[in-house]
């Protein structure tokens, strides 16, 4: 099942239609709305489940083990991790979270 969501607590950027979630950004009855959609729309529901499989094998134990063995060999290497980079390069930093 794909998950619904609010735009909160850092919802809307971790989770978006390509990890199959739906973020909310209008309150009780807009939330309602779009479990409503998703029930009624079979073909939608079932690619968004897909997507959210896809998603979660990402963020598996063995997965994320090797990102972050990654980048301590890219730290110990002294290279600039891609995600790292993707992260400073963003703006956000330590303080602003």
């Amino acid at each position: 099942m794909p998950v619904v969501s609010y735009a909160a607590l850092g919802a809307r950027d971790v989770l978006t239609p390509d990890c199959g979630a739906v973020i909310v950004e209008g309150g009780v009855e807009d939330f309602a709305a779009d479990v409503i959609g998703l029930l009624r729309d079979p073909v939608r529901r079932g690619c968004l489940a897909e997507a959210a499989v896809r998603y979660a094998r990402d963020w598996s134990t063995h997965r994320t083990s090797q990102r972050l063995v990654a980048f301590y060999q890219d730290v110990i290497d002294g290279r600039r991790h891609p995600e790292t980079a993707a992260y400073l390069d963003s703006g956000l930093r330590r303080n602003d979270v």
